[in-house]
């Protein structure tokens, strides 16, 4: 008996671990720099995976019925890389963006090969949608590329394939929150 109740106490502590993990993962990566700077920062674009979309996801979020596998970009390099480069990514595949402190990001569409949702998200709960925002005209000039704001603070951002959004219902006002550990 005694042996089981360590086992399951050991279990909790790891699942709470793990979850806290995760929070701490979704809830502190993103930093693309405030308005008025250049967004993104201009690093070389490393080789996009076989096919041109990502090998490993680093949370799922919760979308309604849906599971969204989630990239998290966490260093400065892959922040200004973002999804550029990529072809496209499957339907439950998006790349979340956090930011530690609430702030209007400038985000642009450099090196994308394909339109986006962009849903951004203040403390789990999303604020406002840009659908199907298109990828630039190849060669535009930076000075030249359309940035792309939200209109109040945010703490996360979301990028998913364009079309997502209407797909999983997301609205202004739903929250988005990580996944339960099914393993449990």
């Amino acid at each position: 008996m005694r042996a089981n109740l360590m086992q399951v106490t050991k279990h909790v502590i790891e699942r709470v671990l793990l979850n806290t993990v995760l929070v701490v993962a979704i809830l502190s990566v993103l930093g693309c720099g405030p308005p008025g700077t250049a967004p993104r920062e201009s690093v070389e674009t490393p080789s996009a995976p076989v096919e041109g979309t990502p090998l490993a996801y680093e949370a799922v979020l919760c979308i309604n019925e849906a599971r969204i596998n989630v990239l998290v970009a966490d260093t400065p390099q892959e922040r200004a890389v973002g999804l550029s480069g990529y072809a496209g990514l499957p339907e439950n595949v998006g790349m979340l963006f956090v930011f530690p402190e609430p702030r209007q990001p400038s985000f642009w569409m450099k090196g994308m090969e394909f339109p986006l949702d962009l849903v951004w998200i203040r403390d789990g709960t999303v604020v406002q949608i840009d659908t199907a925002v298109p990828p630039p005209p190849p060669n535009t000039p930076d000075d030249q590329l359309p940035r792309y704001h939200p209109t109040e603070p945010i703490t996360h951002v979301l990028e998913l394939t364009a079309g997502s959004a209407a797909r999983y219902s997301i609205i202004v006002g739903y929250r988005i929150t990580p996944c339960p550990d099914e393993t449990a």
